[in-house]
């Protein structure tokens, strides 16, 4: 059984056949979706497009090796009612799904160096408490299971607890999360590629603040991948 079968295997043990969008209609056996909802997700052209929008907007910011988000987060819409139900409403299977779309779409990617090692980013102890899991670990995992590349959850770590992101500016954005990262067990980054994981990017400061973090190992080369990219 290929690792893409296994998750989905899983999550239909676990859940019943209805869309993981509307929840609404049922499915057939072996679909996660159903086909209305399909056809309005918001793609990016990230993974066919190298200079693309999420790269663009690390430029002076973070080098990174590549870049991509697989769907576009406007403020109201199907994406936004995902990534709620995920980070809100304990429903972890709609990361895991759209964590093997992401894992299909890298195997698929043009000139593509597969990382090393996944890091997804981490929440607070408290907040991952009150949720119960790392919504970033859930969408890792999904895509270490179908590239067979292992997850780090034991170098990056969020050691002050900030408030929230929503609504504020790239700058307060900074102020809020700078230096709210700690690292452990580096050493075994040095001279490899990692792959960030996160689930949205709006300015993109936790994903600097992440990297300022890791700024002293040695010729570490970065990548970041997003469930969404925040689209006014």
């Amino acid at each position: 059984m290929t690792a893409r079968k296994y998750l989905k295997s899983l999550l239909e043990l676990f859940y019943p056949n209805l869309c993981l969008c509307c929840a609404q209609r049922s499915l057939s056996q072996g679909q996660s979706f159903c086909i209305p909802c399909l056809h309005q997700f918001p793609l990016t052209n990230h993974f066919e497009m190298d200079d693309n929008e999420l790269v663009q907007r690390f430029l002076g910011r973070v080098k990174l090796e590549a870049g991509m988000a697989l769907l576009y987060n406007y403020k109201s819409g199907l994406v936004s009612g995902m990534i709620h139900q995920l980070k809100y409403k304990r429903n972890k299977f709609v990361g895991s799904e759209l964590g093997i779309l992401i894992g299909d779409k890298l195997k698929e990617k043009d000139n593509f160096i597969m990382p090393d090692y996944i890091l997804p980013v981490p929440i607070h102890p408290k907040r991952r408490k009150k949720r119960g899991y790392n919504q970033s670990e859930i969408i890792g995992q999904s895509i270490s299971t179908i590239l067979n590349i292992p997850m780090l959850t034991d170098v990056l770590f969020k050691k002050i607890s900030t408030t929230t992101q929503t609504k504020k500016s790239r700058v307060d954005r900074m102020n809020n999360i700078f230096k709210s990262f700690s690292v452990k067990n580096t050493e075994q980054l040095t001279g490899k590629h990692i792959l960030i994981v996160d689930d949205v990017m709006t300015t993109g400061a936790t994903i600097e603040a992440c990297a300022e973090s890791l700024k002293d190992v040695v010729d570490l080369k970065i990548s970041v991948v997003t469930l969404a990219i925040a689209k006014s």
